[in-house]
This record gives structure tokens, C-alpha cells and sequence, in this order.
């Protein structure tokens, strides 16, 4: 650069500096200007307009200034990936070499075993009677005869490490893992351990402490047994591996006792002897070689012929083994203690089982837990919110047997709880699918093929009850239980003298389930309607003496025995004296809404047919306002009037045993004899249009109604009706609560 130019940017310089001073500067601190350089597009650096030359051009500046820092930043990134690349180089060389030495097998001389050991010698037993000598080496022992030598040993084998370390990295230990008699073989100062001192032994990246006893028999034998192995770290090597695959064939030969959480050592040498047996037993871990402990045990000897107690398994002692899977073993414990606090305290379990699912949420005794605990709220608290959710509960456990089968004996309790909260809830066809279920897991169950057609039947489903049942005798030709059901339902299609045989033989057969109560109920009924009035009575004689019915008359089957029973009651008697009352003083009203139910053109808005068979001859129809405590909308909409009446009484509106409805029946029409189904409500039938020649007999006391009069009786007594007369004959049916229940009662009994 001349000179004159180098005076020029001095000059330059000179006036930037008297321009000013940098923002924020104070008093006379200098303005320290740097050359900031920017890069375009073109690669070159960029002039601040400052320091352009005198003439105003700049031009001979830029190109000083974009050749030598063109130049500089060429070198340096040269430099620099010249640095890296040697770098790189370096690290893969470096590497490449560590791990083919560290991966290569070392030469056999380094595997030379160093061992540690500490004896303690036994003297042998004296000469027998027969004065053999003892063998050479081993000393008599006082007050021994008899048993056997022992020297106890600790044998820790190591190997140099082979190929080299990088620096940072943690050494790699190669080490042998080899029987006790081949380690004994190569001490100086053992006795002979009887095996071939030319053995072939299997490479192991392992670090072991093996404890030994030798054992000299009174005959001379030297035996030896391992007391303990133990890994104390197992390296991985694929070299190591592929090496030992020489060794593993002659394992074959080796011992099988040694139990199946040791490390089983390798062997592979013709001759050698292996112990009689090789019992691991716990030792605690050690963390390395520095920290090995040698140990000498001192216990007796036991005889030759003794064989070590097999500790019983876990299983075998445990009670609930049958429904605790592999998922749920490690915390059996505390699921145990959850059930015993479902025992006590329904909230307390859920809580305890919610507490298990929160770490294993897919347990399944946790979540059986779980659905019975809200199974027991929801008897608590009379729920069937929560009943739902139990439900609910009881399914999610099924549904794991879908991806991982679950212990026989617990799907087996989990479904029969499920089909029978379903049942209860009228879940009749979720019912029948894990009954199902239950049957393809144990198929040769007939009660569980029995219960799926009760299921069946529950739901009205009689062809398909029959085909099971049919399929249950065919297998078992003399079940009881598949007759006496078999013969329901042969009873509900007319046929009574088959439904009589079949209940009559399943009765006989004394099977447990075929004493129910309504097989005696509907096993009379069959004999009385094909003329066996005899047997009809004696049926229901011995369902009474066994418990089953309230009397031979009184043949309802859901109950509450402590109730009044008589055949026909008074106003006065029933509590509800005023009902009574308002249904008299409005029985033309009631009538006339009747009436107009007749003239409707449409048969689905009018009488429907009585759906239980109960008509001998002739027709008995009837139009339901309510129903199980529940108003029909629909067909109280046909008759206001009636429905506004009983609504303002609630052991009618709210009887969820009984009905409200009009009855008709055509003349000429009888009525079998039957019972209702329960004691716990009284019917009052208030006359609406009664002709000549219609009556009604109720425990064999016959009567009439009056039109605008309620007539009482208690239905839970056999009772028939007939219409002999020209006319048709109307009432209204309402059923009322038993006087004698309690609220509560009323409020929780079931349905039917």
C-alpha cells in the first residue's frame, strides 16, 4: 500500500473521531470506533460509507480490503477441516482398534486361573474291624468313625484382561467359569479330586465365586460338592459366546441338579467326575474382586445317602393360588389385605384396590377387587347407578381373558357374579353371551349349560331354553335339574302331560335345584288341568310340608311371611279406606271411560289378551293402566280421568307388585283355578258392569260383584272366575300394598 494512500485513511480516521462520541458515552471517554464488515450476496465485504477515500470512489479500498479477507478466511476453513478430518480419522482408528482387541480372544496361557483358596482338613475315620488303612494324606479323626473327611474351600478364578483399555473407558475382565473339580485340579496343594487333569474348558465372560466342600468317605472315596456359585458379573461378548459353543455340547453329561436360579457351569472333558450333587444356596452379592471375602463354612458333614428336603412351592401353600395368575404373584400380599378390608368396609376396599390399580392397572384380581367392592356399595346403598358401574367393572375383568386367558377358577367367579347382577338388572341377552363363555371354558359343567336356558327363560326366550335343556339330556340323559325346566316349558306350550312327566321325574331324582318352589306351584297346576286332582293335592302337600308354599291354597311364590292372609277383606281392614271410597263415588265416570276404550277402531288401542294361558274357555281381555308402580302414558291418556284418581293414592299409583287395569270377560268364559304371585298386596275389583251368572270363587268361597261396589280378596289364594251370563262383564283391577308392610318395604322390594 503506498504511502499516500496510508495518509489518506489516516485522515480518515482523524474526522470519524471528531464527529462525536458513541451513544451513551460521557465525558471524555473516546469513541472507540470498530471496522464492522457485513456479507452480501457477492461475498464480498461491505465499506461503511465513512471511509471512503478522499475522491469519493472508495474503489481502491474495497479491493484491499476484499482480497485479504478472502485470502485469510480461505486458510482458515481450509485449517479447520483439515483438523477435523485428521480428528475423525483418529477417533475411527482408535475405536476400530479397541474393540477388535478387546473382541479377540485372548491366547489360552492368559486364561490361567488364579485361585484363592482356604481348607480346612478333617482327619478320616479310623480303620474299620478290618483293619484297612485309611488312604494316604488324611489323618484319623477322635470320635468321627465313620463319617466322612470334609475340606471346605472359597476357589475365585480371574484372567488378565485382554487386548487394550481406551482411556475413559471402564475395564473389561475376561474370566473363566469352570467346575470345582477342574478349578481343584490346578492347586498345588489339593488333594486329587479324581477327574482328568486335561480338561476342556468353556470361556465365559463371567466373574465368579464358587464355595466348595470335599468330602472323603470312609471307604476312601474323594468327593466334592459346590456349595455355592455365584455370578458376580457377566459381561457380554460375542466373541466370548461363539466360543463357548465347543463347551455346551458336553453338558449333556453334566449334572442336572443344580436348581434353576444358579448359573450352571460349563464342562466338556471325557472322564470327568461330577458330583453327586450340586446344591446352590444363597450367598451375599459382592461388588467386585478387590472385595472378594473368602469364607470357610463349618457344618457337618451329612451321610452319603441323605437327600436334601425339597422345599414345598409357594403355590402348594398358598389358599388363593388357584385365582392368582402371574400378574398378580409379586403383589398377592396386598391384594389379600384389600379383600380383608372388603370384608368389613366396602369404601375401604374400593380404595385399597384403587390404590393397586394405580400401579397395575391391568391386574386382574384388582379389578375383580374393584367390581366387588362397588357390587357391595350398591347393596349398601340400594343403588343400581352404582349396580351399573359393578356391573361395568366385572365385564372389564372378563374382557382381559380375551388377550391373556386368566386362572380357570377366577373367570369362572367373575362371570357367575356378572351373569347373576345382569340377570337382576333385566340384561338378559349380556347374560346369556358370558354364560356362554363360561360354558366353552368348562364344557363338561351341565349345571352351567342348565343355568344359560333359566337365563333364556328369563327373558321369555323358551325355544332357545329348549334347545338347550334338549342338549343337556341328551348328554346327560338323567339330570333333574335340565327335567324339571324342560317341563316348564312344556307346561307354558300347553303340553301338560309331558310338562307333569318330566317335572314329576326331575322332582324324584332329589338333585340339588329341582326343589323349587315353583316346580311344585306349576307341577300341580298340570296335574289339575289334565283331570289328576289327587295328585294335584298331594303335590302341593308336600310343597308345604317341605318349606315351599304357605299352604295348599295359598300358593304365591314371592312372599313375606309374616303377613295376614285371608281370602277376602274389608275396607276397613285394608287401611285405604278412603281410595275405596273415591273409586265408588266415581264409578260411572270410570265406566264411561271405559266404554269409550270399545268403540276405538284400532285392536292395538283396545283389550289385550291375558298373556298366561289362565282362560279354559271363552275370552278375558284387559287394558293396563299401570304397572309396576308405573303410569302408562299412553294408555292414560284414554282415560284421564281414572288414571288423575289413583294417582292421588300412592299404595296403588306406587304398588310395584301389582297393576291398575280394566278387565273384561266375554260370556261363556272360565277361568282355570290359579294364584297370583305374591301375599304382598291385596286386589279390589270395583264393578262396572256385571251380568247375571258372573262370579268368583277365592279359596273355595264363592262370590259376586256388585256395579259401583269394590270387592277385596287377596289373589295370593287360588281363586277362579267365570261368566255364565249373556253379557259381558267389566271391573277395574287395583292393586293396593298388604296394609302390614313398612315403608321401607315398600320402597325396596323387588319387582316381579
Amino acid at each position: 500500500m503506498s504511502g499516500e494512500t496510508q495518509a489518506r485513511r489516516r485522515k480518515d480516521k482523524k474526522k470519524k473521531r471528531g464527529r462525536g462520541e458513541a451513544p451513551g458515552a460521557s465525558g471524555d471517554e473516546p469513541w472507540q470506533e470498530t471496522f464492522h464488515a457485513t456479507t452480501h450476496d457477492d461475498d464480498k465485504f461491505y465499506v461503511e460509507p465513512d471511509s471512503v477515500s478522499d475522491d469519493g470512489t472508495g474503489e481502491e479500498d474495497v479491493k484491499e480490503h476484499s482480497e485479504g479477507g478472502s485470502g485469510c478466511l480461505t486458510v482458515i476453513v481450509f485449517l479447520v477441516l483439515l483438523a477435523g478430518v485428521g480428528v475423525l480419522l483418529g477417533l475411527i482408528y482408535v475405536q476400530t482398534q479397541g474393540i477388535r482387541h478387546v473382541e479377540a480372544p485372548a491366547p489360552a496361557a492368559q486364561f490361567a486361573p488364579v485361585v484363592e483358596k482356604v481348607q480346612e482338613a478333617v482327619p478320616p475315620p479310623p480303620a474299620d474291624a478290618t483293619g484297612d488303612e485309611q488312604p494316604a494324606g488324611q489323618q484319623p479323626q477322635e470320635g468321627a468313625a465313620g463319617s466322612p473327611e470334609e475340606v471346605k474351600q472359597v476357589v475365585y478364578v480371574e484372567a488378565p484382561e485382554p487386548g487394550i483399555q481406551l482411556e475413559g473407558s471402564e475395564p473389561v475382565i475376561s474370566e473363566q467359569f469352570v467346575r470345582a473339580d477342574a478349578a481343584v485340579e490346578q492347586l498345588q496343594d489339593a488333594p486329587a479330586a479324581g477327574g482328568d487333569p486335561n480338561v476342556v474348558l468353556e470361556e465365559r465372560r463371567v466373574r465368579v465365586r464358587q464355595v466348595l466342600r470335599q468330602i472323603t468317605d470312609p471307604d476312601g472315596t474323594v468327593r466334592e460338592e459346590v456349595v455355592s456359585e455365584e455370578v458376580i458379573e457377566e459381561i457380554e461378548d460375542e466373541a466370548a459366546a461363539s466360543d463357548s459353543g465347543t463347551a455346551a455340547a458336553g453338558e449333556a453329561a453334566g449334572s442336572a441338579d443344580v436348581t434353576a436360579d444358579t448359573p450352571e457351569p460349563a464342562v466338556a472333558a471325557a472322564g470327568v467326575t461330577e458330583p453327586e450333587s450340586v446344591t446352590a444356596e444363597a450367598a451375599a452379592p459382592l461388588e467386585g474382586a478387590d472385595d472378594l471375602v473368602v469364607e470357610v463354612e463349618d457344618e457337618e458333614a451329612a451321610p452319603p445317602t441323605a437327600a436334601p428336603e425339597e422345599p414345598e412351592p409357594a403355590e402348594a401353600s398358598y389358599d388363593k393360588a388357584d385365582i392368582t395368575g402371574a400378574d398378580d404373584w409379586e403383589v398377592r400380599g396386598e391384594l389379600d389385605a384389600a379383600d380383608a378390608l372388603l370384608q368389613t368396609d366396602a369404601a375401604a376396599g374400593l380404595n385399597a384396590f384403587g390404590a393397586i390399580l394405580s400401579r397395575r392397572p391391568r391386574s386382574p384380581r384388582a379389578l375383580w377387587g374393584r367390581a366387588r367392592a362397588l357390587n357391595a356399595q350398591a347393596q349398601q346403598e340400594r343403588s343400581n347407578n352404582v349396580l351399573d358401574k359393578a356391573i361395568s367393572a366385572f365385564k372389564a375383568v372378563l374382557d382381559l381373558d380375551v388377550e391373556k386367558p386368566l386362572p380357570l377358577a377366577l373367570f369362572r367367579q367373575v362371570a357367575e357374579t356378572c351373569v347373576q347382577q345382569m340377570r337382576f338388572r333385566g340384561q338378559m341377552d349380556q347374560a346369556a353371551r358370558i354364560q356362554q363363555r363360561l360354558i366353552q371354558k368348562f364344557p363338561d359343567d351341565y349345571m352351567l349349560r342348565n343355568h344359560l336356558a333359566t337365563v333364556f327363560l328369563t327373558y321369555g326366550q323358551e325355544a332357545a331354553a329348549e334347545e338347550v335343556l334338549q342338549e343337556v339330556l341328551r348328554l346327560w340323559p338323567n339330570n333333574g335339574y335340565a327335567k324339571v325346566h324342560l317341563g316348564f316349558v312344556r307346561r307354558q306350550q300347553g303340553r301338560h302331560e309331558e310338562a307333569a312327566l318330566l317335572m314329576q321325574q326331575g322332582l324324584d331324582t332329589n338333585e340339588p335345584g329341582v326343589h323349587d318352589k315353583r316346580f311344585y306351584h306349576n307341577l300341580g297346576d298340570s296335574y289339575h288341568r289334565i283331570g289328576q286332582l289327587e295328585k294335584a293335592r298331594e303335590t302341593y302337600e308336600e310343597g308345604v310340608r317341605r318349606g315351599l308354599l304357605l299352604s295348599a291354597v295359598q300358593r304365591s311364590l314371592y312372599n313375606v311371611d309374616r303377613l295376614t292372609a285371608r281370602p277376602y277383606w274389608t275396607a276397613e281392614q285394608t287401611g285405604s279406606a278412603e281410595l275405596i271410597s273415591e273409586l265408588e263415588a266415581h264409578w260411572e265416570t270410570i265406566r264411561a271411560e271405559m266404554l269409550s276404550l270399545l268403540s276405538s277402531d284400532r285392536p292395538e288401542d283396545g283389550f289385550q289378551p291375558e298373556q298366561e294361558q289362565l282362560s279354559k274357555s271363552g275370552d278375558w281381555k284387559q287394558f293396563t293402566l299401570f304397572r309396576r308402580g308405573r303410569r302408562d302414558q299412553y294408555a292414560c291418556a284414554k282415560a284421564p280421568k281414572t288414571c288423575a284418581l289413583v294417582q292421588r293414592f300412592p299404595e296403588a299409583a306406587g304398588c310395584r307388585r301389582g297393576q291398575v287395569k280394566f278387565s273384561m270377560l266375554a260370556p261363556g268364559t272360565r277361568v282355570w283355578p290359579h294364584t297370583g304371585p305374591t301375599n304382598c298386596r291385596l286386589r279390589c275389583h270395583l264393578g262396572l258392569q256385571v251380568p247375571p251368572g258372573a262370579g268368583i270363587t277365592v279359596a273355595g268361597q264363592n262370590r259376586t260383584w256388585e256395579e259401583g261396589k269394590v270387592l277385596i280378596i287377596d289373589d295370593s289364594f287360588e281363586h277362579e272366575v267365570w261368566n255364565d251370563g249373556e253379557r259381558t262383564r267389566y271391573i277395574l283391577i287395583v292393586d293396593i300394598w298388604h296394609p302390614e308392610l313398612t315403608e321401607e318395604e315398600r320402597r325396596t322390594l323387588p319387582t316381579i
